[in-house]
């Protein structure tokens, strides 16, 4: 009989992943009370169709390049937010291997409460964000930006739901390791992503649990090994947290 993998084994595969790209929003259903801070701990994972889809075994320069700017997989996450004032809140999150930092404002559209509708905000916001991507296919850095615009509802802190749109421009370089069948190339390009963004949050008064799904449409323009490459399709990323409200 097999032993069990023991939890530490199981915690190494998790973060092996570190070097995946799945970067969530998180925006919850209002911006974070003045003088206050949230904090969330979970995971997120991306999933990509198409021709951004990396093959199980890649041998070419195009497969390996697919490879190591377009896995999949699943990361932890780690997220800070504190209110400066009642419209405007700063964050900080790590996602495997990238660090976010952004600030969001809202318009308030319904000032909510327990004997009237739910609370109603649109909240914007723009993020910056960067990181590096290791495997044994080689090694890239990427940075960029992040932009979600998105309508939340909080009905008496105990349920949020939000939902909007997401986009963003991204820029990655790097370089892929020689093999037996291919020489070191260097690479270079950069991505628009499009896409929508739903959630929901569940719980009591400053402890909640929340899911979301973001679907991306990705377009990106690349050079490697002297030739152009440009590679569409769609990506998913879902993710969960727990939040702490102090």
């Amino acid at each position: 009989m097999r032993p069990r993998p023991s939890r530490l084994a199981v915690c190494i595969a998790i973060l092996h992943t570190g070097c995946v790209s799945a970067m969530p929003a998180l925006s919850g259903g209002r911006l974070t009370p003045e003088q206050r801070s949230a904090l969330h701990v979970g995971a997120s994972s991306r999933i990509p169709f198409g021709r951004l889809r990396p093959e199980s075994a890649p041998e070419n320069l195009d497969e390996r390049f697919i490879a190591i700017i377009r896995p999949g997989g699943i990361v932890p996450v780690a997220m800070a937010r504190y209110g400066l004032a009642r419209r405007l809140d700063l964050e900080v999150t790590i996602s495997g291997a990238s660090v976010r930092s952004a600030v969001r404002t809202a318009l308030e559209l319904e000032p909510g409460g327990f004997n009237h509708w739910p609370r109603i905000e649109l909240m914007g916001g723009l993020g910056a964000y960067g990181g590096i991507v290791q495997d044994d296919d080689g090694d890239s850095t990427h940075y960029g930006f992040d932009v979600p615009l998105v309508i939340g509802i909080d009905w008496a802190s105990l349920y949020e739901f939000w939902a909007g749109v997401r986009g963003g421009l991204e820029r990655i370089n790097g370089t892929l390791d020689p093999t037996a069948k291919t020489l070191a190339s260097e690479f270079s390009g950069f991505t628009w992503r499009a896409g929508l963004v739903v959630g929901i949050a569940l719980g009591f008064r400053n402890f909640h649990g929340l899911l979301e799904l973001t679907a991306y449409y990705e377009t990106m323009h690349a050079s490697i090994a002297d030739r152009d490459h440009t590679l569409r399709g769609i990506s998913l990323i879902p993710a969960f947290s727990l939040r702490w409200r102090i």
